[in-house]
């Protein structure tokens, strides 16, 4: 599992279906999914991780659905097809057999880009549960690396970013966009608070070289995420901070102990050290872009919105096909929204999901939302334990990348894909208060 996370990271940032490091990717997943199916799985975690492994199975037969060929008479009856019909008209040969996305080989990569997050899920399935705590330690290297190679490339410049994009100049770090690298860090707080608590319930003590990593880790994340300039990222770090700072408290002892005293305060000076960092630097310009929001006629995806609104009427119910949204908008884009730069997304996935998915994605998307839903609730009422602890913190980056998805597509990246199905298999298996063993500090 670390060496599939690891491959992830350095090649898995882009969503772009053209990169290159798809081509290394792609193929080590399948072989890792190979590995771990022959692998035996503990009993539970087969029993705990069935219903999201089914969900993701409904979401893939979804998107294989739009790729069988049908009729010409069924095929005509589905809506906005007239368009495409004319095609064989010209040309004077009789209407070909045709799916119901209208770009095959890009919804047959929306279905490969499925992979990242099955692989992770099987994978985990295999893991015994003190091996467990290793996964939420991996995310944080993971987002840790990225944060540090984001200030590499404020100083080295473009040769130091992994992919092209016009976030060239901003700390994307392992990612192309400063919005996926900002869900990354802002869903990371959580965590660092987790992993610095880890062991306090059982041992009734801190760990203070846990303590003084974490916090610098978070101080870290923090300054990276003030930096890339996203708004999103901006407020949901706020909300994830408050997040972690109620995780420390119920960690089971600190409570009752002077360490919190101390903690607390600590961690709120340490987060308003970091954006006094930022705009001291000249890089808090996630706030200055914030206030510009009461300009939507400056952002595309405000005035996109009237031509979404209608794509999403027009394709119901069935979709135009997953990963066809880019050469869809160009039919339907008005000459007033052209420019350089192209619309290569709806910039909401909920939205585009709507207009490439129709409602059977819609139907399989709200099942997960409830399913997501019912075990946060079971996990939050769950005794405090470590292994509640880390499903707490797991909902909480799960949550941030379905906020972050309200207004941007993160979920798209390989990267951000298997960290997400990591946070579902944390909160699949979270609430039962185990205690996880961990090796000690030393």
């Amino acid at each position: 599992m670390i060496t599939v996370l690891a491959i992830g990271a350095l090649t898995g940032g882009y969503s772009r279906y053209t990169t290159p490091g798809l081509v290394v990717l792609r193929p080590l997943l399948v072989a890792a999914a190979g590995l771990f199916l022959i692998l035996p799985a503990p009993s539970r975690a087969r029993v705990d991780l069935r219903v999201p492994l089914i969900l993701l199975g409904l979401f893939a037969a979804t998107i294989a659905l739009q790729l069988i060929p049908l009729p010409p008479s069924l095929w005509m009856a589905l809506p906005e097809r007239e368009r495409y019909a004319a095609a064989a008209d010209l040309a004077g040969v009789a209407q070909p057999w045709r799916p119901i996305s209208i770009v095959p080989i890009l919804t047959l990569n929306s279905l490969l880009a499925l992979l990242p997050a099955a692989v992770v899920l099987i994978g985990f399935s295999r893991l015994h549960r003190p091996q467990q705590p290793l996964m939420l330690t991996a995310v944080l290297v993971i987002a840790v690396a990225s944060a540090i190679w984001g200030v590499v490339q404020l100083g080295a410049g473009a040769p130091a970013y992994l992919y092209p994009g016009p976030s060239i100049g901003l700390p994307t770090g392992l990612f192309s966009n400063r919005n996926h690298q900002a869900a990354l860090m802002a869903g990371s707080l959580p965590l660092f608070a987790v992993w610095a608590m880890a062991g306090t319930a059982r041992q009734g003590r801190l760990s203070v070289p846990r303590i003084v990593a974490a916090s610098a880790g978070a101080l870290l994340v923090l300054l990276v995420l003030l930096g890339s300039g996203s708004r999103s990222g901006l407020v949901i770090a706020a909300l994830n901070a408050i997040g972690a700072l109620y995780l420390i408290v119920q960690a089971r002892g600190l409570a009752r102990s002077r360490a919190v005293l101390w903690v607390v305060p600590g961690l709120v000076a340490a987060g308003a050290l970091a954006v006094l960092v930022a705009l001291w630097s000249g890089r808090g310009s996630g706030f200055a872009r914030f206030l510009a929001l009461r300009e939507p006629g400056a952002e595309m995806r405000f005035s996109a919105w009237p031509i979404l609104k209608q794509l999403m009427v027009d394709y119901l119910p069935w979709g135009s096909g997953f990963g066809t949204f880019d050469p869809l908008f160009r039919i339907f884009e008005p000459d007033n929204l052209l420019k350089p730069s192209y619309f290569n997304a709806a910039h909401s996935d909920p939205v585009e999901l709507v207009i490439t998915g129709g409602i059977p994605a819609v139907v399989v998307a709200v099942l997960f939302v409830a399913w997501f839903a019912r075990k946060t609730v079971a996990v939050f009422a769950a005794p405090v334990g470590d292994t509640v602890l880390a499903a707490r913190a797991g909902a909480m980056l799960l949550a941030t990348m379905l906020l972050a998805s309200l207004s941007d597509y993160p979920l798209r990246t390989p990267l951000a894909g298997m960290i997400a199905a990591l946070a579902v298999a944390l909160i699949a298996r979270g609430d039962r208060p185990i205690l996880v063993q961990e090796p000690t500090d030393g």
